[in-house]
């Protein structure tokens, strides 16, 4: 009975931002019965690519490609939403999930060879996770020279989606307009046709016609 007490204590101090340090590890996953180590959406274990430890406002902890494939589903894509605790995480403005903080607790669990993190970036309109590639006239050596990426799901069309889930009252005005900017299109190019084709054409005939009767 005291073993749950605490259990539920630690899950409740987890979810409230004000009693977390921002650098412990994944309190609820501890909760869950899972490791410290594995994100507790995807239950993979961290590393320092993909599944990078983000660290959330909150205090929650999981991996970037979990983070990012709920970002591409999401409408809402200047912050994350944590799926525990529901808090909002703003996302760095113009550099997105990757530059979130790294939850340096759990980094310095992994071997020593996966403590040192690539440059990352994230292509949200291509459903993309990728490495950066290295610069080839630099004299560092990247402890990763192989630039790697990872699908994480197309963004939802927005087109045809909004279009049937318009109002019947908003779909009739959305065919109207269509039709009205295919009939102007259409009385244009017939008004061209008679402007630039056939009134040029009529007035060479009359013209002809007029110098034909007049010849002797």
């Amino acid at each position: 009975m005291e073993d749950s007490a605490a259990a539920i204590t630690l899950e409740l101090q987890a979810d409230d931002p004000s009693t977390g340090d921002g650098a412990s590890l994944t309190p609820a996953a501890s909760v869950c019965g899972l490791s410290d180590q594995d994100c507790a959406i995807c239950f993979s274990p961290f590393d320092n690519v993909f599944k990078l430890p983000k660290l959330l406002k909150c205090g929650h902890t999981f991996c970037l490609e979990c983070l990012a494939r709920m970002n591409v589903s999401s409408d809402n894509v200047s912050s994350v939403t944590c799926p525990f605790c529901r808090h909002l995480t703003p996302l760095p403005s113009g550099k997105g999930l990757p530059a979130l903080n790294n939850n340096q607790a759990v980094l310095s669990h992994l071997p020593s060879g996966m403590q040192t993190v690539p440059s990352i970036r994230f292509s949200r309109d291509k459903g993309k996770l990728y490495t950066k590639a290295p610069d080839p006239g630099s004299f560092l050596k990247p402890v990763n020279s192989i630039s790697m990426s990872l699908d994480v799901g197309q963004p939802a069309t927005r087109g045809l989606g909004n279009r049937q889930n318009m109002p019947y009252r908003s779909r009739w005005c959305y065919y109207m307009a269509i039709l009205c900017v295919v009939l102007l299109t259409v009385a244009l190019v017939v008004s061209g046709v008679f402007i630039f084709v056939i009134v040029p054409s009529v007035t060479s005939l009359g013209q002809n016609s007029t110098g034909s009767s007049s010849s002797p």
